[in-house]
């Protein structure tokens, strides 16, 4: 019982600490096209994006995480998308087409907290004809 209150102490005390959270990935995009995909971001009150750097995670530390960083990962580009307060997403985007069915994706965010990493593995759709 005692293990399980602190697992749940860890994820509320952890997952508050940082202001920023992501949710799921939406892909728009299929094998063979450009790369298209955007992700819900949270933010705690007091938090600003304009503070916040988020890039794909370097290659040591997808290493480190026992994953292979592809070409396309360095192809992709990353930014915030900031509607509105209520509405602020990730917009993730490759200029070539991902020739793979499947990516890993490494997610790092820097902000005045510290850094959070998130990882993201997405299945592509086949091909359109």
């Amino acid at each position: 019982m005692s293990k399980l209150l602190l697992i749940v102490f860890s994820i509320l005390f952890f997952g508050n600490s940082y202001g920023i959270q992501l949710g799921n990935i939406n892909v728009t995009s299929n094998q063979n096209s450009l790369f298209d995909a955007e992700i819900k971001v949270t933010l705690n009150q007091g938090e600003d994006i304009k503070k916040m750097n988020v890039s794909i995670a370097s290659e040591e530390m997808y290493t480190s995480q026992g994953m292979q960083r592809k070409p396309i990962h360095s192809d992709m580009s990353i930014a915030f998308i900031d509607t509105n307060i209520d509405d602020i997403k990730l917009a993730l985007k490759s200029t070539k087409p991902v020739k793979e069915s499947f990516i890993d994706l490494l997610l790092q965010i820097e902000s005045p907290k510290g850094k959070i990493f998130k990882e993201y593995t997405v299945i592509l759709d086949a091909p359109l004809p």
